[in-house]
């Protein structure tokens, strides 16, 4: 019955940093807005709450959950979320341990309505431009080219579980009136001072949105865009599928992987499949 089905949460170092709302009790007149979908970290159409509420099995569907080590995926259709108008509510993440996650929202809908994408803080939060806003723990960059709006402020209270009521903060990134909508946003956490243990994030693709993410003798590069990618931009690595990504380890790729893919090749092999697609080395 919850209105907020597909939400992402980050914690780290003992705090939250993005946030699921707490609402009051559902014998409360406010209780209803307390719950509202935008008060969750969630993609929605024009800001709708989801309203399958009594109504068992519908709203997200897990697609897929894997731990490849380095990086550990899920993906989950929440369309039936809402009672109408949503026929596909995809959203993709990936987590890049320790400190990076990229989240990948998709939708199609049956009219033309904006896309609503809602991350919820207790910190507040200062745009840097259009694609970027950050607090002292996390930063957001939206990834997608095109017209899309960025907005932050307060927003509403957080309740905590003794009871106390807190200010709360939401950054928005809206998309245009469309029945289609694909907006790709980059996470990170950010380390306080003493945790000298840190990713080194960059956008060395503007043009085909490729991330890479640096980590010890690891690095990470990613793109929402795979089957447009030459073979240079993941070192070699190439494929028909979307999102794409591969880790490279001492100068060698140790995995490569895509959704929407029938095959993904490596500079030495090749791996078939249908849907997400991982190629391992050695496999």
């Amino acid at each position: 019955a919850w209105m907020h089905k597909n939400a992402v949460t980050m914690s780290a170092w003992g705090k939250s940093l993005l946030l699921p709302r707490m609402h009051v009790a559902y014998s409360d007149a406010g209780s209803i807005e307390t719950q509202s979908t935008r008060l969750n970290n969630t993609f929605s159409p024009s800001g709708r709450n989801q309203d399958a509420r009594g109504e068992p099995g519908r709203g997200a569907k897990l697609i897929l959950a894997q731990d490849l080590g380095t990086v550990a995926v899920a993906e989950s259709d929440n369309a039936s979320a809402w009672a109408q108008g949503v026929e596909k509510a995809l959203r993709r993440v990936l987590f890049v341990r320790p400190y990076v996650m990229i989240v990948d929202d998709t939708m199609r809908l049956t009219q033309r309505e904006p896309g609503i994408q809602s991350w919820n803080n207790l910190t507040g939060w200062t745009i840097i431009d259009n694609e970027t806003c950050e607090s002292a723990d996390v930063r957001l960059t939206r990834l997608t080219p095109g017209p899309v709006e960025l907005t932050a402020g307060e927003d509403s209270v957080h309740r905590d579980r003794n009871g106390g009521i807190v200010p709360a903060y939401r950054a928005v990134f809206s998309t245009p009136a469309a029945k289609f909508h694909r907006l790709t946003t980059l996470i990170e956490a950010l380390p306080p001072a003493h945790v000298t243990d840190r990713s080194h994030v960059e956008i060395v693709d503007v043009d085909n949105q490729v991330i890479e993410i640096a980590h010890g003798n690891r690095t990470t590069r990613i793109t929402p865009n795979g089957s447009r990618l030459s073979p240079q931009g993941l070192w070699g690595c190439t494929t028909d599928g979307g999102l794409f990504f591969a880790v490279r380890v001492e100068g060698r790729v140790v995995i490569a992987a895509a959704f929407d893919a029938s095959w993904v090749a490596g500079p030495d092999s090749k791996k078939t499949g249908d849907g997400f697609v991982v190629l391992k080395e050695g496999r």
